[in-house]
């Protein structure tokens, strides 16, 4: 999957909860299930989600696909993440 489409944006707890309603913990719960991605460390105790993940995990959620189909495109998605700087980076 490319990620020349998408521009880096990353986006907070607090935005994913806005845009799923569901509580922190609950958000947490999902990640360990492998039905969110994982956060990438910022630094200190910062954390944040690529924003194109994430709609595209809720854009699954919402055409319905199964939890073991989402758990795959959140494979493939942190697997594609080294993919996503330029290619003068490698």
């Amino acid at each position: 999957m490319s990620t020349e489409a998408y521009a880096i944006k990353f986006i907070k707890i607090s935005e994913i909860q806005l845009r799923t309603q569901l509580a922190r913990s609950t958000i947490y719960y999902h990640i360990k299930l492998g039905v969110l991605p994982n956060p990438i460390k910022l630094g200190g105790r910062a954390s944040a989600w690529l924003e194109h993940e994430i709609n595209q995990v809720l854009a699954a959620r919402i055409a319905g696909y199964s939890d073991n189909a989402i758990m795959s495109l959140v494979q493939q998605l942190e697997k594609d993440r080294p993919n996503i700087l330029p290619k003068f980076f490698h």
